[in-house]
């Protein structure tokens, strides 16, 4: 593994910060939407799918592992640049950890326009894209 010793940006540790706290709250909500399926426990109503699927079990097992191991396993790589993502680094020009945290930004994006499209009741979509145009 291969460790930099040199300084880095402020910019760095402020990305570090925001992929703990994105990795704490993946790990909170997959392990409450795991342990039970309906949501209640966290205040979700089963109802709210809209027969999308019938329980919060899917959408937990992808936040745990999506937006609570990846986030956190990206931190450590951002502090350590460790060698598996330089196969990325090569490839693109740019730091693999870097690369890896933006793709999990758009994945992030992509994760909250769902829970608006499923979720959103239509008064609110149109208050919503009027706001956006």
């Amino acid at each position: 593994m291969a460790t930099a010793q040199r300084h880095r940006p402020f910019w760095v540790y402020l990305l570090v910060f925001f992929c703990v706290v994105l990795g704490a709250g993946g790990l909170y909500g997959g392990y409450a939407f795991v342990t039970d399926p309906t949501g209640a426990s966290i205040g979700m109503d089963a109802g709210m799918l809209r027969g999308f699927l019938d329980s919060y079990l899917p959408f937990g097992i992808f936040l745990l592992i999506a937006f609570g191991i990846a986030p956190i396993v990206l931190a450590w790589a951002l502090l350590t640049r460790p060698s598996w993502l330089a196969k990325i680094t090569a490839v693109t020009g740019w730091d693999g950890a870097w690369v890896a945290t933006l793709a999990m930004g758009v994945g992030l994006l992509v994760w909250m326009a769902g829970q608006f499209v499923i979720w959103a009741t239509p008064p609110q979509s149109r208050r919503l894209l009027s706001f956006s145009a």
